[in-house]
């Protein structure tokens, strides 16, 4: 069985996620979500990692309410990716977040207190950092 993996986000470092997604063995990209108006859905649908079954939402709360999805991404501008990660927590599902994953303590407690209740966990990207 492929890990699902849902997408929060399709601009801005997005492209170095989508490149990885058909390297990856058991993975398959099961949807993707605007995670702000500006987002670029139709542009993004065009990566290879996207295919024919991939469902695109304009809410990524939509996503999360409807897709059964095991991983999420989220891509969001910094100061947003708090809210999604909780979100995704609060559904059990695995996050991988850009940094930073939170830009308040009040935000950071937040979001340790959805991962000390969720069976899902959070990993923060930074990638070439070497």
């Amino acid at each position: 069985m492929s890990l699902r993996v849902g997408l929060i986000g399709t601009i801005g470092h997005i492209k170095y996620v989508l490149d990885g997604i058909p390297e990856l063995e058991d993975v398959e990209l099961t949807a993707a979500a605007k995670a702000i108006p500006d987002d670029d859905l139709a542009n993004a649908r065009k990566h290879p990692a996207f295919s024919d079954t991939t469902v695109c939402y304009e809410d990524w709360r939509e996503m999360l309410d409807k897709e059964s999805l095991d991983i999420v991404s989220v891509c969001r501008p910094y100061p947003m990716n708090t809210e999604a990660s909780i979100a995704a927590l609060q559904r059990d599902i695995h996050v991988i977040s850009e940094k930073p994953v939170a830009t308040s303590l009040e935000n950071l407690d937040r979001l340790e207190a959805a991962i000390q209740s969720s069976e899902a966990r959070l990993t923060a990207m930074f990638g070439m950092r070497y």
